[in-house]
């Protein structure tokens, strides 16, 4: 496992540790640029593959009929 320094005072840190032993400080993981984007790219595809997308563009292209009587 590889380990991390602290920000503040150098001293090592266990792979699951936020908080430094020695001083207090706060070191959060932080995560890659990528996750969001991933995340919103795998949302995307899950949405497009579990919906079916032809019949959302038919329900919302569909001509608006008025109902019966409406016009009198």
């Amino acid at each position: 496992m590889a380990e991390r320094n602290c920000r503040r005072c150098s001293t090592s840190l266990g792979i699951d540790d936020d908080l430094c032993q020695a001083c207090g400080a706060r070191n959060p993981l932080r995560h890659p640029w990528y996750i969001w984007p991933l995340a919103a790219v795998i949302f995307l595809l899950a949405f497009y593959f579990l919906v079916d997308v032809e019949a959302l563009r038919d329900y919302v292209t569909r001509p608006r009929v008025p109902p019966p009587g409406a016009g009198d």
